[in-house]
């Protein structure tokens, strides 16, 4: 039997005569409430202890009353055993779960007013009893709060046990880790911390200063404070800084420890301080390890970190974490650093020995080993880079940079797609850059000369980049013809390559032979780019008239009806008001103004439907060039009224008035059905507005931003005067 079914063979608990007439007076309470935030439903406990195990069974009032006694939940404590256990007795399920995280029906309470009256005095001491049999202070909790205390010490004690094994583990593991090197300090100082100065008297007759390098006094020409320079005597790189300016110097650096450590090796991380205090040319290094990373022979790795646990610093497992509080903290990335050395020859006959590390290692002078071991990991070929020499690509690669391979190859000039002689130019300019440029000359076979491939990497150009052309000009021949239309419209290069895949882009739309040289290579790019973007926009143009039409075959003929009755000139006016012809003129209005008329079939429908008119208004003076957009009802009430992007014209009361008189011209001119289609338009109007207010529908843009869209309509809304009666 396991200890699940032990625990089901516990004996059954029901509730008691008392519990009973509780939940009944509940009941009736609760029927009677007068607030609906008030409990439908009261917890009752009932408990025993039956082999060292207390069982508590939890019943709901709700359900009491409904004749129904089994518990909602049994929860069941092993003391001995520090567990705890929760049994859903309607889905029969168990779980491991703390008391307040479980699922009870809506608004369902404890029975905190009910305990000093009814039985709870026996199960309260019982729990009491069992949880806090180990406590020398005094415990008044009830039930509910006894339970979850126990639930939570057991948690507590179980992540204490298991931070206790894991910290054990960790600790076997770092007495793996060998001792420092003896010179690890004196690495550090000389290498490790690689910058170095030299501290010098002001003075105009200055001839010596300190270096730190050579620690002595070296002989030195026109020093200035900051300025870089090479110590005359040991010739290392360093920085002037003058003894009665520099104060304190502290700088920071990364530095890096690889040893064996049995059937893995370590890769350990130091932050070191170098400083130099005021006036004194002797520095004070201090160093800490922060990480140590254990590699397996496939490079997986496992990493820790020196960090602050329960009050104490400690090696964790994980990633360490750069900041103060969890909000602010960030992970470390991949901090560069120096190498120390004497450790790598016996790793690269073991550990190391495939990686190529050995020989990046040799020729580059800082970097991180763990973005190396990662880069490894994934692209193996780093090894080949590495051990041909090519650092320069090998580093590209290790910053993220993507290199096209050809994987079914596995010697160095096969993978690289170039042979023994570009191999050759690669390495007097290497970039992974150059060799996209001599992986296209070998695919195309044609000729580059390495001023060629230089010019084009100086562009920021690459193979992908001319692909669209490839085929029909040569690589010479697109510099040089990139280069004259760059000299002639004063633009870069990348701008001028951008137009000219745009403008071959629209005259493959158009059905142009891009083939043709005069096509493809036109003499005015500029211009006849500009040229093909008309062409394509009045074919786009004439594809949405004549889909347009097909949807609304009546609006040519409604526009050329009702031309006389809207259509308005006169000598002593400043405007004028025309009729389109139909929907290429609304079309074609609409894409000049820059506004939703061309876009929007409502307008078009309201037309066919004779809701509404669109009409032009234009300046007498220039009646060919668009001014005002307007939409009418029949009876010439202005609904709206925009010009470019929809904006109103300062001169918006001028154009009021000149409406004004217009609308009075029309009412003259106005039948029966004009009358009857205007009654049917405002009732549409002002159903819209209605519904826009329901919806609340908002401006996001503009002078009107945040307000109604109903009230700025209103406010446009220029309403026609009835032409009194006779």
């Amino acid at each position: 039997m396991n200890y699940k079914d032990k625990l089901l063979k516990i004996r059954a608990l029901e509730p008691t005569e008392k519990i009973l007439a509780a939940a009944k007076k509940i009941g009736k309470k609760s029927s009677n409430t007068r607030f609906d935030y008030d409990p439908l439903n009261y917890i009752f406990y009932r408990s025993c202890i039956e082999n060292g195990i207390l069982k508590i069974s939890l019943f709901l009032s709700g359900e009491l009353n409904d004749g129904n006694y089994t518990p909602f939940y049994d929860i069941f404590f092993d003391y001995e055993k520090q567990r705890d256990l929760v049994y859903d007795c309607r889905n029969h399920k168990w779980k491991h779960v703390l008391l307040y995280n479980l699922p009870f029906p809506e608004r369902t309470s404890c029975v905190e007013k009910y305990e000093n009256i009814y039985a709870y005095k026996e199960d309260q001491k019982r729990v009491q009893d069992y949880v806090f049999r180990n406590c020398d202070l005094w415990c008044d909790k009830d039930i509910w709060d006894s339970i979850v205390h126990f639930q939570e010490e057991n948690r507590r004690i179980a992540r204490q046990r298991k931070k206790e094994k894991l910290s054990v583990q960790i600790n076997k593991k770092m007495e793996l880790v060998p001792a420092l090197p003896g010179d690890w300090r004196k690495w550090i100082e000389k290498v490790g911390a690689d910058k170095n100065y030299i501290f010098y008297d002001a003075g105009k007759g200055v001839q010596t200063g300190y270096c730190t390098y050579c620690e002595r006094e070296v002989p030195v020409i026109k020093p200035r404070y900051n300025k870089m320079a090479r110590c005359r005597r040991c010739g290392k790189k360093i920085q002037y800084k003058s003894n009665r300016k520099r104060g304190k110097i502290l700088d920071q650096y990364e530095v890096y420890l690889l040893q064996n450590c049995g059937q893995e090796f370590v890769l350990r991380a130091f932050l070191v301080q170098k400083i130099y205090p005021i006036q004194d040319n002797l520095p004070e290094i201090l160093f800490v390890e922060r990480r140590r990373l254990f590699y397996r022979n496939d490079f997986s790795m496992e990493e820790y970190h020196w960090g602050i646990d329960d009050w104490e610093y400690k090696w964790k497992k994980g990633r360490l974490r750069i900041g103060g509080c969890s909000l602010c903290s960030y992970l470390i990335g991949y901090p560069n650093g120096r190498i120390y050395g004497k450790t790598l020859p016996s790793l690269s006959k073991t550990f190391l020995k495939h990686t190529g590390f050995k020989e990046y290692f040799q020729k580059e002078k800082s970097f991180c080993p763990e973005k190396y071991f990662e880069t490894y990991q994934y692209m193996p070929f780093l090894e080949q880079l590495a051990k041909a020499g090519l650092i320069g690509i090998a580093k590209e690669v290790i910053r993220g940079m993507k290199v096209t391979l050809d994987n079914s190859k596995t010697d160095l000039l096969g993978k690289l797609r170039i042979d023994h002689a570009q191999l050759l130019r690669l390495r007097k300019a290497e970039s992974i850059k150059r060799l996209e440029w001599l992986q296209y000359e070998k695919e195309t076979g044609k000729q580059m000369d390495d001023h060629l491939i230089s010019w084009y990497i100086e562009q920021g150009l690459s193979p992908v980049s001319i692909s669209f052309i490839k085929g029909r000009m040569s690589a010479l021949q697109i510099k040089n013809y990139l280069s004259r239309q760059s000299a002639e419209n004063g633009e870069k290069i990348g701008n001028v390559l951008s137009i000219w895949m745009d403008y071959l882009r629209m005259a493959d739309s158009l059905g142009w032979d891009t083939q043709d040289a005069i096509i493809y290579r036109a003499r005015k790019l500029f211009q006849r780019h500009d040229e093909a973007s008309q062409c394509l926009r009045r074919k786009k143009l004439q594809e949405r008239i004549s889909e347009k039409k097909t949807a609304f075959p009546t609006i040519q003929q409604i526009c050329s009806s009702i031309r006389k009755k809207y259509e308005y000139r006169s000598d002593k006016e400043v405007y004028e008001i025309l009729v389109p012809n139909g929907i290429e003129d609304i079309l074609a209005e609409g894409e000049c103004l820059k506004h939703c008329i061309d876009v929007n079939n409502l307008y078009l429908q309201r037309i066919a439907d004779r809701e509404t008119y669109i009409l032009f208004l234009r300046k007498r003076e220039n009646p060919m060039q668009p001014y005002f957009t307007l939409e009418v009802e029949p009876n010439g009430t202005v609904r709206q009224k925009s010009t470019y992007y929809n904006r109103q014209e300062k001169n918006m009361d001028e154009i009021n008035q000149f409406l004004k008189r217009w609308q009075r011209v029309i009412q003259k001119r106005l039948s029966k059905q004009d009358k009857l289609w205007t009654e049917e338009s405002q009732r549409k109007r002002e159903e819209e507005y209605l519904q826009l207010r329901k919806e609340k529908k908002i401006i996001f843009a503009g002078n009107y931003n945040g307000r109604l869209l109903a009230d700025i309509l209103e406010e446009n809304l220029l309403e026609a005067e009835a032409e009194p009666a006779a």
